[in-house]
């Protein structure tokens, strides 16, 4: 089977290409090369495409906002050339399915698959549905989600709970790292970073490596904050620089470490990391975004939040004295959060990777 994977949300899209290949089927990407128009840092999914030797498509196109202005207007005026470019692509490869884990170059790709009658399968890791999720909905055969609170979002017949697939290297401690003793706190903005994240580092950075061990994933970015924060770190003492880990990208290989040996994990609250975090069991600081189109990541710092295991903070709300106070607090009454733990284990369902293959494989052969 020839399967075209597409989607912005691309790290259960990674656990899924290990499953199709264990099956043997051909799989080839279509996606950006970079995550934001005019960015230098290069996207999850050709990182992924290249890793796995995939075939890799680049695909330009246009999304469609709730918004409505200029700068949405003119990006909704692409979307039709979009389609024709999916198209073209679709009419090269020859898939038998599309599997897509939404995002706007979904909704593009989906409705190139309808006109060339390729069957479509969606996988919604959210809570909520955004635009392309629902556009991708009408053409979808089936459709897999990763919470029940989705089902709601989606026609009942074709709509399956299960679950969101998580990338392997989480559970498996490849590669160590020396770490200084004392508490460990791992922030990250996810695989492209996060520059107000970075921000309130840098501001807090000398209180927080006086009192912990910080390992931070920055990303790469037009602002130039690994670069500035890595200044920095070099005008600490000596006692205080081992204290902070910096890098631009965590390797696949050292991510089970870290996660595993992580007293607290901050973070945007994106489905991906939310996913790790109930799997892992772990404490969390969250720090959702504001501008999400439905407002998910707000949604999914509630739930874990009121699972216990973990607290949010709003970007509205974020100060350094803010930031710094609830990190003392998690960290010096971690037992609180400890004791909920088990009950996140309810919410994480095993072997998506598994259940989202075998539907694709009935769709195919429907």
């Amino acid at each position: 089977m020839k399967i075209l994977l597409t989607g912005g949300h691309f790290s259960p899209a990674h656990a899924l290409i290990t499953e199709f290949k264990k099956r043997g089927h051909t799989i080839a990407v279509i996606g950006r090369i970079h995550p934001f128009e005019g960015d230098s840092a290069v996207s999850l999914e050709y990182l992924v495409a290249q890793k796995e030797n995939l075939e890799f498509f680049e695909l330009e196109t246009g999304r469609v906002r709730r918004i409505l202005n200029l700068e949405s207007l003119l990006s909704l005026s692409r979307v039709p050339q979009g389609v024709l470019n999916a198209a073209r692509i679709i009419s090269s490869y020859k898939p038998d399915v599309i599997v897509t884990f939404g995002g706007y170059i979904a909704a593009s790709v989906v409705l190139a698959a309808a006109v060339k009658g390729v069957k479509v399968v969606l996988h919604e890791q959210t809570q909520r549905a955004g635009i392309g999720s629902k556009i991708a909905a009408k053409v979808a055969k089936k459709i897999c989600i990763s919470f029940e609170s989705s089902k709601k979002y989606f026609p009942e017949g074709k709509t399956i709970l299960t679950g969101n697939p998580i990338r392997p290297e989480v559970f498996k401690i490849q590669e160590k790292m020396s770490l200084p003793s004392g508490k460990v706190i791992y922030i990250t903005g996810g695989s492209t970073g996060s520059h107000r994240i970075n921000e309130m580092v840098l501001q807090v950075l000398d209180a927080l490596i006086n009192d912990f061990v910080v390992i931070h994933q920055t990303g790469e970015n037009e602002f130039l904050d690994y670069e500035i924060l890595n200044q920095k770190v070099k005008e600490l003492p000596d006692n205080l620089r081992k204290k902070y880990i910096i890098r631009k990208f965590i390797f696949p290989s050292e991510i089970g470490f870290i996660l595993r040996n992580a007293d607290l994990i901050i973070s945007r609250s994106g489905a991906n990391i939310i996913s790790e975090i109930l799997a892992l069991e772990k404490m969390s600081l969250l720090l959702p975004l504001s501008h999400g189109q439905t407002g998910e990541q707000l949604e999914n710092a509630r739930l874990l939040e009121n699972i216990g295991i973990s607290e949010y903070i709003e970007e509205k709300d974020l100060t350094e004295e803010i930031f710094i106070e609830k990190i003392k607090k998690m960290t010096s009454n971690s037992a609180i959060y400890e004791k909920n733990m088990e009950r996140a284990s309810s919410y994480v369902i095993s072997d998506a990777a598994r259940k989202i293959a075998d539907v694709v494989e009935k769709v195919y052969g429907g």
